[in-house]
């Protein structure tokens, strides 16, 4: 990498962001991957900036994984960061807590559900916390069908009935 690439990878990492087991995790605060890994790219290739980070500051990291300690797949920290094998992460997840019927817990919900944007702070999200409330008290006094709430807040039937029922939106009570 290039003097200029390395200063703007690094300009990419909050080490101020607090986050993480010890209030220490640097973040990353560029693009990231479906379940949340930082990305960078350089010259063309596309990289986890959580490896980048690594190489750079601890030193080359082979064929081996770049596992975290943290489970915060922003994290950058390369005190978090410790090299691993594939055996290794499937290891590391099963011990905390990260599987599902052997299959790793998309975006580590199950350990650390703080992490994962819930209602509005969802980049997808239609409704706000107010509309979700409406919904449910229109809902409640039997004058409105769940077509019908459906249409005036611009989702599905399917969307009312599962707010409706705390399938959704759990954290509003």
């Amino acid at each position: 990498m290039s003097k200029k690439q390395i200063y703007r990878f690094l300009s990419k990492i909050d080490d101020t962001s607090g986050l993480g087991p010890n209030g220490d995790c640097w973040e990353w605060s560029g693009s990231r991957q479906k379940y949340g890994y930082g990305s960078i790219g350089i010259n063309g290739k596309v990289y986890k900036a959580h490896r980048i980070a690594y190489e750079l500051l601890k030193g080359p990291t082979g064929d081996f994984f770049v596992l975290h300690t943290c489970d915060n797949p922003p994290c950058c920290n390369p005190d978090h960061l410790w090299l691993g094998t594939q055996a290794d992460n499937i290891k590391d997840c099963k011990e905390k807590g990260r599987t599902r019927n052997g299959v790793g817990a998309k975006h580590g919900s199950k350990t650390h559900p703080q992490r994962i944007p819930r209602g509005e702070k969802s980049g997808l999200s239609v409704l706000t916390r107010s509309d979700v409330e409406e919904i449910r008290a229109k809902y409640q006094t039997g004058d409105f069908s769940q077509g019908l709430l459906g249409e005036q807040y611009g989702v599905s039937r399917t969307t009312v009935g599962q707010i409706v029922r705390g399938e959704t939106w759990t954290h509003i009570s």
